[in-house]
């Protein structure tokens, strides 16, 4: 034990302090090589849960048969979810979007954006694009417009030049 002072005494256990240290590095690289691998298996897992799960609910079938036709790779990409076929492909956030809107806001919008991000983020239980929440704002206000026009009638639209 090369680190201790001398006078510390020795604790000689009839090995050879050398081997056991080499021991307790194998036995540490063993550990970190099952926890790798354990990972490695649990994000495989994950990724081929999320698919099968978004599948099953996007085409009402089983959790059990969707799992099955991914295994099998017999699913169907453009049956599945806007934000998975872009994970599964690798893309990025932006590859699909190729129109672009230029929105001015006032300073209160865009301040408020973060506490909007942080609340998604919240309620999907995960991170979120500031590029998917946007446009997911603007598909939900064309889905809703009566929602849009009571915020401008808050604004007060209705005393405006007609």
């Amino acid at each position: 034990m090369g680190g201790l002072k001398k006078g510390t005494g020795s604790l000689d256990f009839d090995e050879e302090p050398d081997e056991e240290d080499d021991d307790i590095k194998v036995s540490e690289s063993e550990a970190e090589e099952k926890s790798a691998n354990t990972e490695a298996q649990l994000d495989q897992q994950a990724e081929s849960e999320s698919p099968t799960e978004t599948a099953s609910s996007s085409e009402g079938l089983t959790q059990a048969e969707a799992q099955a036709q991914t295994q099998a790779g017999e699913f169907d990409m453009d049956s599945l979810p806007y934000l998975v076929q872009r994970q599964m492909r690798g893309a990025s956030v932006n590859a699909d979007r190729t129109k672009q809107l230029l929105l001015e806001v006032r300073p209160f919008v865009k301040e408020g954006e973060e506490a909007f991000l942080d609340d998604l983020q919240d309620l999907v239980d995960g991170p979120v694009y500031k590029g998917d929440a946007r446009e997911a704002a603007m598909v939900v206000a064309q889905e809703h417009p009566e929602l849009v026009a009571e915020k401008l009638r808050e604004w007060g639209i209705e005393y405006l030049d007609k």
